[in-house]
């Protein structure tokens, strides 16, 4: 059953301006206060540990339009009916010793964004378990094996 949802889902979803639905929903966001107000600050704080994080690894953005670039992607995407918000890009250190380079990020955001675009995340979820990922993140590399074994029978 879950599959059939799932696959129902696949076909080309573009994004449609939602200010109206917005504009309705306004007087509804005061008992949600207590939940916006801390995730907007976590995830401005997010966004500037990233940005540290990456002049750690010795590339320097400014903060002021990085800052004010996430901020008006999260508003663009709220207008399309996206609840969640931008931010900057997390891993900076890590992606840049493996040698990715900006071609990785663009890639990245062609593949989510067809990804989205094409409603392919549902059959996705179906294939690859969302713990799939955690676990091989909290394993050595080298019980990647076992942790590919383990996730066999989910």
């Amino acid at each position: 059953m879950r599959w059939q949802r799932s696959t129902a889902l696949i076909g080309l979803h573009l994004p449609q301006l939602q200010l109206a639905d917005l504009w309705q929903a306004r007087g509804q966001l005061l008992p949600w206060l207590g939940v916006i107000v801390p995730m907007g600050l976590f995830n401005v704080i997010g966004s500037l540990q990233n940005l540290e994080s990456a002049e750690a690894a010795g590339d320097r953005y400014p903060v002021r339009s990085s800052m004010l670039i996430s901020g008006i992607g999260t508003l663009a995407a709220a207008a399309l009916g996206s609840c969640f918000p931008t931010t900057i890009y997390i891993g900076h250190p890590g992606w840049k010793a493996m040698g990715a380079r900006i071609g990785y990020s663009w890639l990245t955001g062609v593949v989510m964004g067809s990804a989205c675009l094409l409603g392919l995340f549902g059959v996705i979820g179906q294939l690859v378990p969302i713990e799939a990922a955690q676990a091989f993140q909290a394993t050595p590399p080298r019980h990647a094996p076992a942790v590919a074994l383990g996730l066999l029978p989910g």
